[in-house]
C-alpha cells in the first residue's frame, strides 16, 4: 500500500499537504502527532472515507483513489474508529464474523471456531 502526494483541503485549511509513504506486505507503520495533526484525516482518505484534493492511494501498485469505501474494503483496506460501535445483540464472534464476512470475504464455514 502506497500514498503518492496525498493532500486535503478544507476550504481554505490544508490538512494534508503532499503525503507519500510505501508499506510493504506485513509492515506497520505508526502516525502520531497532537489533536487537529490530521492523523484522522490522513486514515479517512486511507480508506475512502475521503477522497484527496490530489495525489493517489495504492494497493497493491493498483490505483484505488477512486474506488468506494467499500470496494477498498473487499481488497482489504479497513480502519477502526476511536469508539467502536459492534452491534449490541452479537456476540464478539458473531461481530467478528460480520467483519470477516462483509470485509474479507469469508464464509462462516471457513471462519475459524473458537
Amino acid at each position: 500500500m502506497s500514498l503518492k502526494n496525498v493532500s486535503k483541503s478544507f476550504g481554505a485549511l490544508k490538512v494534508t499537504d503532499d503525503v507519500s509513504f510505501e508499506l510493504a506486505s506485513g509492515e506497520a507503520l505508526g502516525i502520531i502527532g497532537p489533536n487537529g495533526a490530521g492523523k484522522s484525516t490522513l486514515f479517512n482518505l486511507i480508506a475512502g472515507n475521503l477522497r484527496p484534493n490530489e495525489g493517489s492511494v495504492l494497493l497493491d501498485g493498483r490505483d484505488v483513489t477512486h474506488e468506494s469505501t467499500m470496494q477498498r474494503c473487499a481488497s482489504g483496506i479497513g480502519r477502526s474508529f476511536q469508539i467502536p460501535q459492534p452491534f449490541g445483540n452479537l456476540s464478539v464472534y458473531e461481530n467478528l464474523l460480520v467483519a470477516a464476512r462483509f470485509g474479507g470475504d469469508v464464509s462462516g464455514q471457513d471462519a475459524p471456531a473458537l
